[in-house]
C-alpha cells in the first residue's frame, strides 16, 4: 500500500500542480487577453483621432479652397464691373454736348500736336462734327495748321491726330488705357467702398 500511498500522492501532487499551472495559464491568458484588448482599443483610438485630424485637415483644406475660389470669383466680377464703368465712361463722353464735345476734341488735338495735322476720327463724328472741329482748331490756333482727313478710324470717340507717317492717338479709349493704373484704384474706391 505504501506504493499506492506514494502513487496517489505523487498523482495528486501532480493533478494539483497541474491545476495551480491551468490556473497560472488562464490568468496568464487572462492578462495577455486584456492587454491585447487595452493595445487594440488604443489602437482603435489612435486612427479614430488621426482620422478626425485628418477630417479636420482636409475639411479645413477645402474651406480655404472655397475661400481662394470666391475670393477669385469676387476679383473677376470686380473686374467686369470697372471695365463696364470705363465703357460707360466713353459712352458718356462720345454723348456729350455738340459744344462740349467739339472743345474735348480740339483741345484733344491741341495737347496731341499744338503744331497740327491732320485729324481723324471716326466716321459718326467726322459726319457730325468734322468740319465743326477743323474750323475750330482754325479760330483757335491759327499758327497750328488743323486738316481733317478723309480717312476714319474705328473708335469710340476723341481723335487722332497724323504727322507725316506719326499717329498721336488721343481716342477715348487709348486716353482711357493710358490712364488705367490711375483709374481702376479710384474707380474701384468708389464702387466698392
Amino acid at each position: 500500500m505504501a506504493i499506492d500511498n506514494i502513487t496517489s500522492k505523487i498523482i495528486y501532487d501532480a493533478e494539483r500542480e497541474a491545476a495551480a499551472i491551468a490556473q497560472e495559464a488562464a490568468a496568464k491568458k487572462e492578462e495577455i487577453l486584456a492587454a491585447a484588448r487595452k493595445e487594440a482599443e488604443e489602437k482603435r483610438e489612435a486612427v479614430r483621432a488621426d482620422g478626425e485630424a485628418e477630417r479636420a485637415a482636409m475639411v479645413e483644406r477645402n474651406v480655404s479652397v472655397a475661400k481662394i475660389d470666391a475670393g477669385k470669383l469676387i476679383l473677376e466680377e470686380k473686374q467686369v464691373l470697372i471695365e463696364r464703368c470705363l465703357g460707360e465712361a466713353i459712352k458718356k463722353i462720345s454723348g456729350l454736348e455738340e459744344d462740349v464735345y467739339l472743345k474735348f476734341l480740339a483741345d484733344t488735338a491741341e495737347s496731341l500736336a499744338p503744331e497740327g495735322g491732320e485729324l481723324i476720327l471716326n466716321e459718326r463724328d467726322r459726319s457730325l462734327y468734322g468740319e465743326k472741329l477743323e474750323k475750330l482748331l482754325g479760330e483757335k490756333n491759327p499758327a497750328g495748321k488743323y486738316v481733317l482727313s478723309d480717312e476714319t478710324r474705328k473708335i469710340k470717340a476723341g481723335v487722332i491726330v497724323k504727322r507725316g507717317s506719326v499717329y498721336v492717338n488721343g481716342s477715348v479709349e487709348a486716353r482711357i488705357e493710358a490712364m488705367r493704373s490711375e483709374l481702376v484704384p479710384e474707380v474701384a474706391a468708389r464702387l466698392f467702398k
